[in-house]
């Protein structure tokens, strides 16, 4: 069962080519732990810590943290103040589109159940997700990097008039035929994610 479920989606693939920026602004969010660029043009972030440097009132901050589309997100919460970023981002380029999307979360449990215990035990573990879709159209890219095991950019819009859209890393790991059914090609897609799916709303006119 699909935790969470949508009408339309895009795929995209980052290009070879990619730029740098300098002391760009950043926000810290009211959870202390999402900073994101406020100049989302840069949006499309590399994953790659050694093409990023994080700043609070001009000194460098080495707090552990993942890098996603248009952000860093801290394992701890940090202090408020002036935030600046230097990375690199790469082009954008859509090679998919799909419809009638859905997302599972899982969590993973680890035993934690000791000699005697009368009762099981368990811990937290990891979370993670895929998804899965209909496909109405891809180009000659999206079976190459399916192939490669590369990874994608996926935008799953909730609304249909908004941008409002859930967008993850990861890779294609299931591509299914389908045949044209009223010029719509009805075949299936599954993708695996890599770190967290994270809320966006920016508009798709500033990643294409």
């Amino acid at each position: 069962m699909s935790a969470k479920s949508g009408v339309v989606g895009a795929v995209y693939k980052q290009s070879s080519t990619t730029d740098t920026f300098t002391g760009e602004d950043a926000t810290l969010q009211a959870d202390n732990k999402t900073l994101i660029i406020d100049d989302l043009t840069l949006a499309g972030f590399v994953r790659d810590a050694s093409l990023f440097t994080v700043y609070l009132d001009g000194s460098e901050v080495t707090a552990p943290y993942e890098i996603h589309f248009d952000r860093i997100i801290f394992n701890e919460e940090q202090e408020t103040g002036t935030w600046t970023i230097d990375g690199t981002y790469a082009e954008l380029e859509t090679v998919g589109g799909a419809y009638e999307w859905g997302v599972d979360l899982k969590h993973a449990v680890q035993d934690a159940t000791s000699f005697g215990d009368t009762w099981e035990q368990k811990l937290k573990g990891l979370l993670g997700w895929t998804a899965s879709a209909k496909r109405h159209w891809i180009d000659d890219d999206y079976i190459s990097i399916a192939e490669a095991g590369l990874p994608i950019i996926l935008r799953l819009f909730t609304d249909s008039d908004t941008y409002d859209s859930y967008i993850g890393y990861g890779q294609i790991d299931g591509i299914k035929n389908g045949d044209k059914i009223d010029g719509i090609t009805d075949g299936e897609i599954s993708f695996s994610g890599s770190g967290s799916l994270i809320w966006s709303t920016v508009t798709p006119v500033e990643i294409a």
